[in-house]
């Protein structure tokens, strides 16, 4: 099953799921909300009362990160109406800066999935039309393209080798389950054997008395004739 997946075809990315991913372990929008967690009630402005629970943000810093990766593991409470604040994982882990950002909610490209405070054109890739009229176009796009497509071919090539990572751990655990019931197959094996020797040993006793046996039974047909 690996090796299909190294040799098959790799599907092509779209970039503005790159581009919305979190910046700290790389999850795209379709990776953060595979499982969709009800928000009981509570939030974000994004959508429903009952919607699903915010797990992208976006902060003031532009930085893009999981709600994992925020102190207690989602955005803090706030009031209806105002953004959560929280600090940025990445501006504390790249300078040590914990200055509280407003921070807002990601949850997919469709109308009412981003919060309204971030600009739509920033869903668009390219943002801009690349056509090389303007003065420094033609280089910005020879830039673009060539940034675009080695974010394709990195991001191809993590999730061929996250696939594989999966493939081989799948594998070692069914080795390892495969060892532990072999394992319990040889122990089942040695306590058979020794249950076996100590039966053996005790033929091997009466073996040793059969001699004796005879010539007492040899004796008593003898007197009773």
């Amino acid at each position: 099953m690996a090796a299909s997946d190294e040799s098959g075809p790799a599907e092509e990315v779209p970039l503005e799921l790159m581009v919305f991913s979190c910046g700290i372990c790389q999850a795209t929008i379709p990776d953060i909300y595979a499982t969709q967690e009800s928000n009981q009630g509570f939030h974000s402005g994004l959508g429903a009362e009952n919607g699903v629970v915010t797990r992208l943000w976006i902060a003031d810093c532009s930085h893009i990160f999981c709600a994992k990766h925020l102190p207690g593991g989602g955005a803090p409470f706030h009031p209806a109406g105002q953004q959560p604040r929280a600090t940025c994982p990445h501006c504390f882990d790249s300078n040590g800066d914990d200055k509280p950002k407003n921070l807002y909610g990601i949850r997919g490209f469709a109308d009412g999935d981003l919060d309204t405070a971030i600009p739509s054109s920033w869903m668009r890739c390219p943002a801009i039309e690349l056509n090389g009229c303007v003065d420094g176009m033609e280089a910005l796009r020879f830039q673009y393209v060539n940034i675009a497509r080695y974010a394709q071919g990195v991001t191809k090539h993590w999730r061929r080798a996250e696939r594989h990572q999966r493939a081989m751990q799948s594998a070692y655990t069914k080795e390892r389950q495969q060892r532990r019931e072999t394992e319990q197959q040889v122990l089942v094996l040695e306590a058979r054997v020794e249950k076996l020797a100590k039966l053996e040993a005790k033929l091997q006793k009466w073996e040793a008395r059969k001699p004796a046996i005879n010539h007492y039974l040899a004796v008593v047909t003898y007197m009773s004739e």
